[in-house]
């Protein structure tokens, strides 16, 4: 029964082993944005900025709480012992403060625009987080791109390799280009190396980013990016209507407006009304008492919350000009970017059927003694050099036209 525990032990650590080297799951853009959005860590911590705004509205609606005093005097030492005198009085009382001018009414809508103002501050972290996804996402799929042209280079040469060695040893190549042909196999070999490593490196940052409990990689999309015409006073608009920096800017101008009126509001004195229940001297006669104070605001008015108060509101404003600034110079940048990207992509697009012909027929060329090593090897590094700046220019265009629609407020 050996074989059979060593079997079965074989099966058990297959089982083991295998998961653990398993090939990452491919998933689509919309899914890995859909784990991003839901296990991202960075926007995990900062969700709670919006918690804590929330709990501050929950505080600002709250009434303050009464207090309540007991006191009692008149309490005699001798040597008797401790013990009630003629003067006895014991007091229970119970305050409330009421606040005037509305205060509490305000103090709710300072709370509640910050509550707003903070989960559009969250959106916007998300957003600018959205940036470095992308630019990951994309990352890999160049990776991949470019190993997958390595792996199919370094197969071709190997097509090349098995006629370079049968023309050497025919003796009508000599051994010096022969062992250019191999030691160019070395360099691709060693360039698939690099990208592989690469790739490794960016999944790891790219499964950390997304938070995923299992390994995942990026597919491929599809489509090839097509020219679209994007008008820049419209995107711009766009942009103001929906970049949430901007919009949790405006919602901290409403909360800070309600500030001052808060603070104006403070100014006023507030009423504490009181009721209290004595007992009086030592037959304990029972009297009942209502108590009202009030704070007389002589010297201090609040004056400088409410300059403080102020001031915010003019500070705030200032932020909305210069954020307004940005996101135009933002919309017409990427725009820029994508129009440029595109071109570059056209370019090398019309090219490429010209190219993959021109590499097939050095390789025939050759095969039939037709061009030398050197001449071969300058058109396979053309062609090599062609396909890198290819592969670079799709992925650029498609990430410079998502990034536009990030900087519009599109997606977030």
């Amino acid at each position: 029964m050996a074989w059979y525990a060593r079997f079965s032990a074989w099966i058990l650590l297959s089982l083991l082993v295998i998961p653990i080297f398993a090939e990452p799951q491919k998933i689509t853009l919309d899914r890995a944005l859909e784990l991003f959005y839901k296990n991202n860590i960075d926007i995990i911590i900062h969700k709670y900025e919006v918690d804590k705004a929330y709990a501050e509205f929950v505080g600002a609606r709250l009434l303050p709480n009464p207090s309540a005093s007991f006191s009692y005097t008149d309490v005699q030492f001798g040597r008797g012992g401790i013990y009630a005198g003629d003067n006895t009085q014991w007091t229970v009382r119970l305050d409330e403060l009421v606040e005037i001018g509305g205060k509490r009414g305000l103090r709710k809508a300072v709370a509640s625009e910050s509550l707003e103002s903070a989960r559009l501050g969250h959106q916007d972290v998300v957003r600018n987080l959205l940036v470095g996804f992308y630019s990951l996402f994309n990352d890999l799929i160049l990776d991949d791109l470019n190993i997958a042209f390595a792996r199919e280079e370094v197969a071709s040469l190997d097509r090349i390799l098995a006629v370079s060695d049968e023309r050497y040893a025919a003796g009508f190549l000599t051994q010096i280009d022969d062992e250019k042909l191999n030691l160019s196999r070395v360099d691709l070999e060693n360039e698939m190396t690099r990208l592989e490593n690469q790739y490794e490196n960016d999944l790891e940052l790219f499964n950390v980013l997304l938070g995923s409990p299992t390994q995942v990689m990026p597919a491929e999309p599809a489509d090839i990016p097509a020219s679209v015409d994007y008008d820049a006073e419209t995107l711009i608009r766009t942009a103001h209507q929906n970049r949430t920096d901007l919009l949790a800017l405006n919602k901290q101008i409403e909360a800070a407006q309600n500030a001052v009126r808060l603070a104006r509001a403070n100014a006023k004195p507030d009423l504490s009304i009181g009721a209290e229940y004595d007992s009086l001297g030592p037959k304990n006669s029972p009297a009942f008492g209502l108590g009202l104070s009030l704070m007389i605001p002589l010297f201090n008015r609040n004056q400088k919350d409410i300059m403080i108060a102020t001031y915010e509101v003019s500070q705030l404003q200032a932020q909305v000009a210069k954020i307004t600034r940005q996101i135009d110079a933002d919309v017409r940048q990427g725009l820029n970017n994508y129009r440029s990207s595109f071109k570059i992509f056209d370019s090398y697009r019309k090219k490429e059927k010209d190219l993959e012909g021109l590499r097939e027929q050095s390789r025939q060329a050759f095969s039939l003694g037709g061009i030398t090593v050197l001449e071969l090897m300058d058109t396979q590094k053309t062609y090599r050099d062609f396909k890198s700046k290819y592969n670079q220019a799709l992925v650029q265009c498609r990430l410079n036209e998502e990034l536009l629609k990030i900087y519009t407020g599109g997606i977030q």
